[in-house]
């Protein structure tokens, strides 16, 4: 219990407790280096990006009018706190890092080089629609490439692009 409960406050600081807030290098554009992204969700393999992005994005469905009648921040983080991160669907996401299969990275260099899948429209009014892209982190001084997939919510091209 006490290793949840720091995995949801680290997610919780470093998705700068707003989930539509996080990543910080603006739209993707497939083929270009985006460097010192900051605050990104890293999978290891496709499918538990999927998984971690439909899990979330279903959580986020079943609050969407509630945070868009929030007043404030102070009201919407209350939201977050209270019913999203302790919601089946953030939970998916907490047993996904915790089980090493997807990470929660301060900053990276990569270049994405296509979309998965596109993140529900629907959750865009609160900018919390989370989307998969394939990308290439960029590690060491050798910059050698790794392809892992990001659960994102920046704008991405169209799905195959």
């Amino acid at each position: 219990m006490r290793l949840a409960a720091c995995l949801l406050a680290l997610a919780c600081a470093l998705l700068a407790a707003r989930p539509g807030l996080a990543e910080t290098a603006g739209p993707y554009v497939h083929g270009e280096q985006r460097q010192g992204d900051r605050k990104l969700i890293v999978c290891l393999d496709e499918k538990d990006a999927l998984g971690v992005a439909r899990a979330v994005n279903g959580a986020l469905q079943g609050l969407r009018e509630e945070i868009l009648a929030a007043p404030d921040d102070a009201a919407r983080q209350k939201v977050f706190e209270e019913k999203l991160y302790t919601s089946v669907g953030w939970q998916h996401l907490m047993v996904a890092i915790y089980d090493d299969r997807c990470s929660l990275v301060e900053e990276a260099d990569h270049v994405s080089r296509r979309t998965v899948q596109l993140g529900p429209p629907e959750l865009l009014a609160i900018d919390a629609s989370h989307s998969v892209v394939e990308t290439e982190m960029l590690y060491g001084e050798s910059r050698a490439p790794l392809t892992v997939w990001v659960v994102t919510t920046q704008p991405v091209p169209p799905v195959g692009q």
